[in-house]
């Protein structure tokens, strides 16, 4: 559960646990309930041969050479998308996210990108680190190094590696996840539009330096053409306005795949419109925050 990935955006995965609920929201125009999480791909793969119960959040390894400790074994500079397998904020970790907390400080040569559905846990758990570092520093100088981190943190003062970014796929959502995410300190806000399940305007939450979003991750659904998981509509157009919004605030967007819908329609070979060689020009934008 690591290192290799074919994540275009980040080096490494750095998975703490898997397992995790979807999440689901009332479209304001159809009304029907709605989920970006309809076909993750954690669900396929703990449904297809691993035996894994998907809703059942389990803490990885943390064995010498286990997924827990992953990033205490790296010592170049890398991307560490965390945690590609769960939520990183989901309720169910609460029990030890403190010790990934202590990685991440321990690590500063590793950029942390962090994503979540639930960004209204994210200064809970935060505050719910801080206090548990607190009980523990009295016989524990390092914990008492940790408290210290999340206090700063929770003061204002992020650590310089950590992004701190939402999912959200509609227009509903987005306005819904950004405005809070972005009432956390981070030393980079982002949005992973992926699946963009229609045409969204983000205009007003770009810009990092008004407080807005410095990084824009967009793309289509993967999926199958058959069996439970399968993938929704987008359209090239909805692509383009998010790029463009990007390019007009000067915020860095990331395509990271035009999606299997997309690849039906235009005859891509790349399996989900994966190679940016193929898509058109105007397209190839994949930037990473300044």
């Amino acid at each position: 559960m690591g290192i290799n990935t074919a994540i275009s955006w980040t080096d490494i995965t750095w998975n703490i646990a898997r397992g995790c609920h979807k999440v689901y929201d009332k479209h304001p125009t159809t009304g029907e309930k709605v989920s970006e999480c309809e076909f993750c791909y954690m669900y396929r793969e703990s449904l297809n041969g691993t035996r894994h119960n998907p809703e059942l959040v389990s803490q990885t390894s943390v064995k010498s050479g286990g997924a827990f400790n992953l990033p205490l074994r790296l010592k170049e500079p890398a991307k560490v998308f965390t945690s590609s397998l769960t939520d990183f904020f989901h309720k169910d970790i609460d029990s030890f996210r403190l010790e990934t907390f202590d990685i991440i400080r321990k690590t500063p040569h590793l950029t942390y990108q962090i994503l979540t559905k639930r960004p209204g846990r994210i200064r809970l758990a935060l505050e719910l680190a801080y206090e548990q570092a607190m009980n523990q520093g009295s016989n524990n100088s390092g914990m008492l190094s940790l408290a210290y981190w999340l206090g700063e943190w929770l003061r204002g003062i992020p650590p310089a590696n950590v992004w701190l970014g939402v999912s959200a796929g509609y227009q509903h959502t987005i306005d819904k996840r950004v405005p809070i995410l972005l009432s956390v300190p981070a030393n980079v806000h982002f949005v992973s539009i992926e699946p963009l399940l229609e045409k969204v305007d983000i205009s007003k939450y770009l810009g990092a330096a008004d407080g807005g979003l410095a990084w824009v991750i967009v793309g289509g659904e993967s999926g199958n053409e058959n069996g439970q998981y399968r993938y929704r509509p987008c359209q090239i157009e909805w692509i383009l306005q998010v790029v463009d919004d990007c390019h007009k605030a000067g915020t860095s967007c990331w395509v990271k795949q035009l999606g299997t819908s997309l690849q039906k329609q235009y005859g891509f070979k790349a399996r989900h419109a994966t190679d940016p060689t193929e898509w058109p020009a105007y397209l190839q934008v994949q930037q990473f925050p300044l």
